[in-house]
C-alpha cells in the first residue's frame, strides 16, 4: 500500500526523470545527431523574410469581439466600405508666429498647400507617378467646408466693396456656419476658434489657431494600398526635410495617418535592435567570466572547451527566437513591434537554463576527473544522464509555466498582446527544446574536445569525496581551497540564520510591509492609455498627437450616429422619435449642443419651407419623405446621411446618420467614460436599432478592459501555477510555498510598478503577465530542490534535531540553485542594461518589470521562501519510511555511473564511490559512509558522529553481502 501511495505522490516525477534520464544517455552518446537535428530545424529562420506587420496597428489594443468593432463595422456598412480598407490622413496646420489663420491670406496659402498634396505631390510606384486625388475616391470632397469658408469670405468682401453691405448669401460662426440657409459643418476644420464679441451681420469668427485638412481614401487592393502608404511616407518625409518651410514659410505643418503611424511604431520597435546587439555582447562576456568562475578544473585558465560552452549557453536563445519568428513568418501572422522585447525575454530565460545545466555539469564532472582520458569520454554519457535527471525536472516546471503564464494571456488579451503571448509561448517551448537538444550537446562535444586535447592519460586513482549528492562522491580539487570553504562556511552560517527565529520574525514582519504596498499599489492602479507612448520619442508624430490634444480632443469630438431601423418620419410620431433621439445626444454633459448637430432633417424642412414660399399660391406642402430624392439632388452632400429603399414601389428611409460634437475631454479615460454615456443613450433606443461611432471607441473599450483582462489572466495563470507544483512538488507544503512566492513576487511587482509612476495599458499588462512566468524562476527551483533533499538527508542518522535537518536541506537547495539564480539575475539585467539609454515608452516599461521580477525574486527566492520551507515539519514534506526505500534504490541506480567497459567484472555493492577496483568496494563505501556524515552534519559533535559512523559502517559491512 505504501508503494501505491508513493507512486501516485511521485508517480509523474519519476516518469518525467526516467524521461530525461534516457534523453541525457541518448545526448550524451549521440551529441552530433542532436546538434544536427536542432540546426535543421533552426532553418525555419529562413521565414522571417515572410514577416509583416499588422495594417493598422493601434487596432490591437482592441478585442476582436467588442462592440466597438460591431459599431465600425455597421458604420462602414453604411458607407459601402470597410474599416480595413479606409485610409485617414489628417494635417494640422497653425500660423508662424500664432499669425491669426482667418486672414484672408492665411487662407489662400493654406489653399494652396491643400491644393499642392491633393494634385501636385506625387510618388512613384511600380514606375508610376500617383498623387492623391488619384486614390481619394469617395472623399476627394471631405474638406468641402474649408473650401466654402474661403469662398464666404471672398463673395461676401467683394459684395461689401460693391454695395457696402454684405449680401447675406454666406453667415460664418463656428461650430456650424450656412450657406443659402442651409448647414455646412466648419467645426471639423477650425480650431482655437474665438468668436466675436458682437456679430457683423456675416462673420462671427473673430481667430483661428489651427486647420485641420483631411485627407481620406479607400483602398480596396494591394496596389492601391501601396500607392497609400507611398503617399503618407512621401509627405512625412517631405515635412522631416524642413522643404514645407521653404514651399510656405508662413504655416507650420503636422501630420497624422494611419499608414505613417504605423511605420513609426515599427520603426521604434526597430531602434531597440542596436540595444539589442549590445545586450547580447554586454551577455556574451558576462557568460564567458561566469564560464570561466564556474568550471571546477583550471579554472581562470583558458581552455579549448570554455569558448564553445560561452557560444552555446547564447546561440540557443538566440537561435530560438529566430526560429519562433521564423515560423510566425510562414503562418503568415501579423506581427506589432512590442514583440520585438521577445529577443530580450528568451535570451534571458535561456541563459537561465544553460546555467543550471552547467552548474549541475560541474557538480558532477569531479566524479570522473580522476579517470583516464578514454574513460572519461566513455563515461560522459552517464555524467549527462544524472545532470539532466537532477535538472530536467526543474527547468520544466518554469518552462512549462512560463508557457502557461502566456498561454492564458493569448486567450483574454486584445489582438496585439494575443500574437505577444503566442510569439512568446512558443520561443519558450522552442528555446526549452534547443537548451535540452543544442545546449546539451554543445556541452558534451566541448567536453570531449577538451578531453582529447589533453596529452596522455590521467592515472586512474580512486577519488576521494568532497561532498556527497545524490549518493555519488566528488573528489576535492586543487582550485581555491580557501576561498571554497569560506563560502561553504558562509553558506552554513547563513542557513542557520534563516532558521533562527529572530531572523523569522523579522522576514514576516517585511513580508507583511511589502505585501501591504503591493496590494495598494495594485488596487491604486488605473487603467490609462497615452498614444504619445507608443509613438517614438523622436517622431514629428509626437507633436500631431499634442495638438489633437489641445485642440481637438478639448474642442471637437466629433460622434456618428447610426439608426439602422429608423422611425417612420413621414408621421407626426415617427418624426418626433426622431427629434426625441438627436436631442438626448445634445442635452448629456459635455455635448455642445443642437448648434453641433449635422443631420438631414434641419436642410430637409428649410428646403421645405423653400418649396413652400416658391409653391404658395399653388400647392400646401406637408412633411413627407417623397421629396428627399429632389433634396438630394440639389444638396448632394447629404447622400452620405440617408439611406433609401424602395418596400411594395414605395420609398422609405433605411438608415439615418446624423453627427454632433462634444468638448472638454482631454484625456483618455475622460473620452472613454463619454463613450460610455453615448452607448448608454442608444442603448434606450433598441426598437431603432441605434449605434453610435467614433474612430477611437476600439481604444475606450480597451482601456475598461485592461483591469478585468489583466486580473483575470493573473488568477488564471496563478491557478495553472498550482497545478504545475502539485505535479512536480509533491509535498503539501512545497507547494502552498511556492504558490505563495509566486502570487507575492507578481503583486509585487504589479503594485510596484504603479509606485514606480506606471499605470496599466497594455504594455503594462504584457510586462505583469511576463513577469509570472518570471517568478517561478525564483521560487519553483527553490520548492522542488528542497523536496528532493528529504531523498538525502533523512537518511543519515547523524541528522537527528528538525533543525539540523532545515538547515541541512537548506544548505543543499542552496548550494544547487543560489549561484545559478544569482548568475541568471545578473545576466537579465545585463541584457536590458542598454535599455537604459532609450526613451521609448515600451521597453523602458519592460526595463522597470525586469528589475522588480529580479529584486522581488532573489528575495524571495533566497530568504522568505528558505525561511518559509523552514517553518514546516519534515513530515510535510515527506515519509520517512518511502524515503529511505526511495534513497536505496537511488542508490542502486546511481551505481551505473561509473561501471567498467566490461559490466560482468565488476559487481555494486554500495554504489557511492566511483571505484573500479573490487577489491576496495567495501573499504571505499565504509569511507564513503564515513566521510559523507563528516560532510552532512552542520551542527552535530564530532564524538556523535564517530560513533554513527561506526554504526553505519558495520551495517554497511552486514548489508553489503546482500547487495553484492
Amino acid at each position: 500500500m505504501r508503494n501505491v501511495n508513493y507512486f501516485l505522490k511521485n508517480g509523474f516525477h519519476e516518469l518525467l526523470k526516467r524521461i530525461f534520464s534516457q534523453t541525457g544517455i541518448s545526448i550524451g552518446k549521440n551529441p552530433y545527431k542532436y546538434l544536427m537535428i536542432t540546426l535543421v530545424l533552426s532553418l525555419l529562420s529562413i521565414g522571417v523574410i515572410h514577416l509583416k506587420f499588422a495594417q493598422k496597428l493601434q487596432d490591437g489594443f482592441t478585442s476582436r469581439h467588442s462592440r466597438s468593432h460591431i459599431e465600425e463595422k455597421l458604420f462602414f456598412e453604411f458607407h459601402n466600405t470597410t474599416p480595413t480598407k479606409t485610409e485617414r490622413f489628417v494635417a494640422l496646420i497653425k500660423g508662424v508666429n500664432n499669425k491669426n489663420l482667418m486672414d484672408e491670406e492665411m487662407l489662400n496659402d493654406i489653399k494652396k498647400f491643400h491644393y499642392y498634396l491633393q494634385n501636385d505631390f506625387n510618388v512613384t510606384v511600380n514606375g508610376i507617378e500617383y498623387a492623391h486625388k488619384n486614390v481619394c475616391d469617395g472623399y476627394c470632397d471631405i474638406n468641402k467646408g474649408f473650401y466654402e469658408i474661403i469662398e464666404a469670405i471672398k463673395y461676401e468682401n467683394e459684395s461689401f466693396k460693391k454695395n457696402g453691405k454684405y449680401s447675406g448669401k454666406y453667415i460664418l460662426s463656428w461650430p456650424k456656419s450656412y450657406k443659402l440657409g442651409f448647414e455646412f459643418n466648419v467645426a471639423m476644420h477650425l480650431f482655437g476658434v474665438k468668436l466675436k464679441d458682437k456679430n457683423d451681420g456675416f462673420n462671427n469668427i473673430d481667430n483661428v489657431e489651427m486647420i485641420a485638412l483631411h485627407f481620406y481614401a479607400n483602398y480596396p487592393n494591394d496596389n492601391i494600398t501601396n500607392i497609400v502608404t507611398e503617399w503618407e511616407q512621401g509627405v512625412y518625409n517631405y515635412l522631416k526635410s524642413k522643404k514645407v518651410i521653404e514651399d510656405f514659410p508662413t504655416i507650420d505643418v503636422n501630420v497624422l495617418g494611419d499608414k505613417i503611424l504605423g511605420r513609426e511604431i515599427i520603426r521604434g520597435g526597430l531602434s531597440l535592435l542596436p540595444y539589442l546587439v549590445i545586450g547580447f555582447i554586454l551577455t556574451l562576456i558576462f557568460v564567458f567570466i561566469c564560464v570561466m568562475l564556474s568550471t571546477p578544473i583550471k579554472r581562470l585558465q583558458f581552455s579549448v572547451n570554455k569558448p564553445i560552452l560561452v557560444l552555446g549557453i547564447v546561440l540557443s536563445p538566440f537561435l530560438a527566437v529566430t526560429t519562433t519568428f521564423g515560423i510566425i513568418g510562414f503562418l503568415n501572422l501579423p506581427i506589432y513591434p512590442i514583440q520585438f522585447v521577445i529577443p530580450f525575454l528568451i535570451l534571458a530565460i535561456g541563459v537561465d537554463d544553460a546555467f543550471l545545466i552547467l552548474h549541475s555539469w560541474n557538480r558532477m564532472y569531479p566524479k570522473i576527473e580522476g579517470l583516464g582520458s578514454r574513460k572519461k569520454i566513455e563515461t560522459v554519457p552517464k555524467v549527462i544522464q544524472k545532470v539532466l535527471e537532477e535538472i530536467g525536472p526543474s527547468i520544466t516546471i518554469t518552462s512549462l509555466t512560463n508557457v502557461i503564464a502566456f498561454g492564458v494571456g493569448s486567450t483574454v488579451s486584445t489582438p496585439a498582446m494575443q500574437l505577444f503571448c503566442i510569439s512568446s509561448m512558443l520561443a519558450m517551448v522552442i528555446d526549452f527544446i534547443f537548451e535540452l537538444t543544442f545546449f546539451t550537446s554543445i556541452l558534451v562535444i566541448a567536453e570531449k574536445i577538451q578531453i582529447s586535447s589533453c596529452t596522455g592519460e590521467l592515472s586512474q586513482i580512486d577519488p576521494k569525496i568532497n561532498e556527497p549528492y545524490n549518493g555519488i562522491e566528488e573528489k576535492k580539487y586543487e582550485i581555491n581551497e580557501s576561498v571554497t570553504n569560506v563560502i561553504k562556511r558562509f553558506m552554513k552560517c547563513y542557513c542557520y540564520i534563516l532558521t533562527s527565529n529572530i531572523f523569522r520574525i523579522m522576514t514576516l514582519l517585511f513580508t507583511t510591509i511589502f505585501i501591504y504596498f503591493s496590494i495598494w499599489g495594485t488596487l491604486e492602479m488605473e487603467p490609462v492609455i497615452n498614444s504619445q507612448q507608443i509613438i517614438p520619442s523622436d517622431s514629428l508624430l509626437q507633436k500631431t498627437d499634442k495638438l489633437f490634444e489641445k485642440y481637438t480632443w478639448k474642442e471637437y469630438e466629433l460622434l456618428t450616429v447610426i439608426l439602422n431601423n429608423p422611425p417612420n418620419i413621414s408621421e407626426p410620431e415617427g418624426l418626433l422619435k426622431l427629434k426625441k433621439i438627436v436631442n438626448a445626444f445634445e442635452t448629456i454633459p459635455q455635448a455642445l449642443g443642437n448648434m453641433s448637430t449635422f443631420i438631414f432633417l434641419n436642410d430637409y424642412e428649410t428646403y421645405l419651407q423653400t418649396l413652400r414660399m416658391m409653391s404658395i399660391f399653388l400647392v400646401d406642402i406637408k412633411f413627407s419623405i417623397d421629396y428627399i430624392p429632389e433634396f438630394l439632388n440639389d444638396l448632394p452632400h447629404w447622400n452620405m446621411g440617408i439611406k433609401m429603399s424602395q418596400v411594395n414601389n414605395k420609398t422609405s428611409l433605411s438608415k439615418i446618420s446624423f453627427q454632433t460634437g462634444f468638448f472638454n475631454s482631454t484625456s483618455w479615460i475622460d473620452r472613454a467614460n463619454l463613450m460610455l454615456k453615448w452607448r448608454k443613450i442608444a442603448d434606450k433606443f433598441p426598437e431603432n436599432n441605434v449605434t453610435i461611432y467614433c474612430e477611437n471607441s476600439p481604444i475606450f473599450e480597451g482601456i475598461f478592459n485592461l483591469k478585468y483582462n489583466t486580473l483575470q489572466t493573473v488568477f488564471i495563470t496563478l491557478l495553472c501555477m498550482f497545478l504545475v507544483c502539485v505535479i512536480f512538488v509533491p509535498s503539501f507544503a512545497g507547494v502552498i510555498s511556492a504558490v505563495f512566492a509566486i502570487t507575492s513576487i507578481s503583486f509585487g511587482v504589479f503594485g510596484f510598478l504603479y509606485w514606480w509612476n506606471l499605470n496599466l495599458d497594455p504594455v503594462s499588462m504584457s510586462a505583469i503577465v511576463m513577469s509570472i512566468g518570471f517568478s517561478v524562476d525564483y521560487t519553483a527551483h527553490v520548492a522542488y530542490h528542497y523536496q528532493k533533499m528529504c531523498q538525502i538527508i533523512l537518511y543519515y542518522p547523524s541528522v537527528t534535531t528538525h533543525k539540523e535537518i532545515v538547515c541541512q536541506r537548506l544548505y543543499y537547495t542552496l548550494d544547487a540553485v543560489a549561484w545559478p539564480m544569482i548568475q541568471a539575475a545578473l545576466s537579465t539585467m545585463i541584457c536590458f542594461i542598454p535599455v537604459i539609454f532609450t526613451n521609448d515608452y515600451t521597453p523602458r516599461v519592460f526595463l522597470k518589470t525586469i528589475t522588480l521580477v529580479i529584486g522581488w525574486g532573489i528575495i524571495h527566492g533566497l530568504v522568505i521562501l528558505p525561511t518559509l520551507l523552514s517553518l514546516f515539519p519534515e513530515s510535510w514534506f515527506c515519509n520517512k519510511t518511502l524515503t529511505k526505500k526511495n534513497e536505496i534504490h537511488k542508490k542502486e541506480e546511481d551505481s551505473t555511473l561509473l561501471n567498467d567497459t566490461n559490466k560482468n567484472n565488476i559487481k555494486t555493492v554500495y554504489s557511492l564511490s566511483l571505484t573500479f577496483d573490487d577489491n576496495n568496494i567495501k573499504t571505499n563505501a565504509k569511507n564513503q559512509k564515513t566521510q559523507s556524515i563528516d560532510n552532512i552534519s552542520l551542527l552535530g559533535n564530532k564524538n556523535t558522529i564517530e560513533k554513527e559512523s561506526s554504526t553505519i559502517s558495520q551495517n554497511d559491512s552486514d548489508g553489503g553481502s546482500g547487495q553484492s
